[in-house]
């Protein structure tokens, strides 16, 4: 059984929630950035490659015990899904999404079971695991190299720490083979 992990909660082992998934878009959409112009057929198009949130649909089942019951969990699942946080599906252990919930979720109530949906508002792409490259510099000159496997352009934080006693200074850092400071 296919399942995910909120917040570092997993919907089957802390809630019991059994997961459909309904809709994990292979790709979210491109962002358009076009421009009527008075007197001119069709659109002048800018070309962006930039890309909206992605929106992942889930359709969750809940089996309550009882009619209490099912209500006193369905309010555990509300508070756990009230904040923002990491979305990782069990399928794709090694990616996840910085996620959040925005829309109402509405339930469905037969007996003592509940089915709902959730809609995930997420960045637009899976994020990998964080990695740290520890490698100390001994002489002038020296270059540590640093790469990403990802699929898309990434952000990163680079820290460099003076572990020694003298100053240290001239540092330079180059992406892609050009000057980046």
């Amino acid at each position: 059984m296919i399942g995910f992990t909120f917040r570092g909660k997993h919907c089957y082992n802390d809630y019991g929630l059994v997961m459909r998934s309904k809709d994990r878009t292979v790709l979210p959409s491109r962002r358009k950035r076009q421009l009527e112009i008075p007197l001119r057929h069709g659109m002048y198009d800018f070309e962006g490659s930039t890309y909206n949130d992605r929106v992942i649909q889930v359709d969750c089942f809940l089996d309550g015990g009882s009619g209490p019951e099912l209500r006193r969990k369905i309010r555990r699942i509300a508070l756990w899904l009230s904040e923002p946080g990491r979305l990782r599906f069990d399928d794709e252990p090694e990616l996840s999404y910085q996620a959040r919930i925005y829309s109402a979720i509405s339930l469905e109530q037969v007996l003592a079971a509940g089915l709902f949906s959730l809609l995930f508002e997420c960045r637009p792409f899976a994020r990998g695991a964080e990695m740290s490259v520890s490698a100390p510099i001994t002489k002038s000159g020296q270059q540590v190299g640093i790469s990403y496997g990802g699929t898309q352009p990434a952000g990163c934080r680079i820290v460099i720490e003076n572990t020694g006693t003298t100053t240290v200074s001239g540092i330079m850092l180059r992406v892609n083979g050009r000057n980046a400071l």
